[in-house]
């Protein structure tokens, strides 16, 4: 029987129950399979303790004082909706059991509870919970367009850079990424590894301003067993284990000036020389760097090597800032929003307020900051839809300061027609893709991880012609 969320977290369950060493007893049965559960003496306790903290499941009495437990299960439907319940009733008040289970509870179990039965039905419940939230996942799925290669976007601006990626990547070209922090730079470096024949071996990252400068050449190139003190025996380095695929070094500008000779090195010969070694050693690999510095500045103030520099921007792509594809947010948002899901299951939307108030904040963190913004509102908000006042302070700031959103039309008008909207992210979707793949309708297909026939079903309904594309 699971005791654990998908997310590996302790199942949270509720018992609310009016008399005490019932209530003890029901908590003593669940806590001896592994769940976590808290009690409450009444229904008003109870959901005081559903707002201090998430549960997954409530166990109730149906009769209590005060605020009892069909009214109880009136109150969690319209705040929780997504919480799995189960009552408990005496053999006599079978009706109220009924009347329970048409307000929204799962299981209804008679006095005096068996505890296999209790288990049982609280291992349904909670299975049937799993299953509910991953289909709202799924639905959610559905309902946008797909991404390009796990990369979120269908403005103008990601689109031109779609179009520079689906060219590159099959070419083994060292890739300069620049751009503001936050933009996703190491996100796109793997999409680019993603989409390259190199795809199947490994994708190394390199924190260049994360390493210290004593340890740098030996990460990066290894050593030999007695090289310096410490040395007690061979170490690879990141740059021979990523033999065959991509290293990846962000923050390349704070590469130090003495190394940066090895690594021109390594991209004009395939070849380095470990620390404490006396002989060469082949490596094939693809750099992509990145950096949100100006490098040709660092380059003329002496502080980044020319040549290197000219080997290191072969093919550049600049990430554009989140306030230049404003259009992008809801899309990221609601992305971003799937990823926590398997967290917070009961978190499900985000309102037009909040909607349109993301929309129109500058974000000067750019995605990064977004995405923080989604993850705080998700935590603290306790509703199933995101509100405004769950957003950051900064963000709410941005409510009618007169901000042009960077969308055309809005989400919110967006919205008012659901099919009408879908109908036109899907034709979207497939002019970026035919646009990218210049109207080559099995690469684009393939892309979006269709057959030819679907994927022309839906060029068709779309009126979309892919020879308009080439």
């Amino acid at each position: 029987m699971p005791t654990t969320t998908s997310t590996n977290k302790p199942v949270q369950i509720l018992v609310a129950d009016d008399e005490p060493l019932v209530r003890a007893v029901y908590i003593e049965m669940l806590q001896e399979e592994g769940y976590v559960c808290r009690g409450a003496a009444d229904g008003g306790e109870a959901l005081r303790l559903l707002d201090e903290g998430p549960c997954d499941l409530l166990l109730s009495d149906v009769r209590m004082p005060n605020v009892d437990g069909l009214t109880l299960l009136s109150a969690v439907g319209e705040r929780f909706p997504n919480l799995s319940t189960i009552v408990v009733t005496a053999h006599s008040d079978v009706n109220l059991a009924v009347e329970a289970t048409r307000r929204g509870a799962f299981d209804f179990l008679c006095k005096p509870v068996d505890s296999q039965e209790l288990r049982l039905s609280v291992a349904r419940a909670l299975e049937q919970r799993r299953l509910l939230a991953l289909t709202r996942k799924l639905t959610r799925q559905v309902e946008r367009p797909p991404t390009f290669a796990n990369l979120v976007g269908q403005s103008r601006a990601m689109l031109a850079v779609y179009r520079v990626i689906a060219q590159a990547a099959g070419t083994g070209m060292s890739i300069l990424l620049t751009g503001e922090s936050g933009t996703g730079k190491e996100e796109v470096a793997r999409a680019i590894h993603s989409l390259s024949p190199r795809k199947e071996n490994r994708l190394n990252v390199v924190n260049c301003a994360a390493i210290p400068e004593a340890l740098i050449e030996s990460v990066l190139f290894g050593h030999r067993r007695g090289a310096f003190t410490g040395a007690t025996s061979d170490f690879q380095g990141l740059i021979g284990a990523s033999d065959g695929g991509t290293v990846f070094f962000d923050e390349i500008g704070e590469m130090p000036l003495h190394l940066q000779p090895k690594l021109l090195r390594v991209i004009q010969e395939r070849s380095f020389i470990p620390v404490g070694a006396g002989k060469e050693v082949e490596v094939d690999i693809r750099i992509i760097s990145a950096t949100n510095c100006d490098l040709s500045r660092e380059v003329s103030e002496g502080r980044f090597r020319q040549d290197l520099f000219y080997r290191l921007n072969v093919i550049p792509i600049e990430l554009p800032p989140l306030r230049e594809r404003g259009e992008d947010i809801p899309e990221l948002a609601f992305h971003f929003l799937d990823e926590l899901a398997s967290d917070f299951p009961d978190v499900t939307g985000i309102s037009e307020q909040a909607m349109a108030c993301m929309q129109a904040y500058p974000w000067p963190g750019n995605v990064r900051e977004l995405r923080n913004a989604i993850e705080r509102a998700v935590s603290l908000t306790g509703n199933t839809t995101i509100q405004l006042a769950d957003l950051p302070e900064g963000v709410r700031a941005a409510e009618g300061m007169g901000y042009v959103l960077s969308s055309p039309s809005s989400v919110v008008e967006k919205l008012e027609d659901w099919q009408s909207y879908l109908q036109e992210r899907k034709r979207e979707y497939c002019s970026q893709v035919l646009t990218v793949y210049e109207g080559n309708v099995s690469h684009a297909a393939r892309h979006a991880a269709m057959s030819r026939k679907a994927f022309y079903k839906i060029l068709r309904d779309a009126d979309l012609d892919p020879r308009a594309f080439r």
